[in-house]
């Protein structure tokens, strides 16, 4: 299961790649870059996290 807040952090303040996150997570790179992509077009939320 991915841990989105994890994601997010990761990819936002530490700038890592969705490939880095994936293998730092153990999980599916798709999946991580869906997320992103996912989070990056969503109008209602945005970094930082509330």
């Amino acid at each position: 299961m991915l841990d989105y807040k994890d994601i997010i952090t990761k990819h936002y303040a530490l700038g890592m790649s969705g490939r880095k996150i994936a293998e730092s997570l153990k999980v599916s790179k798709s999946g991580v870059n869906d997320f992103l992509r996912a989070f990056q077009e969503c109008p209602v939320l945005s970094y930082p996290l509330l």
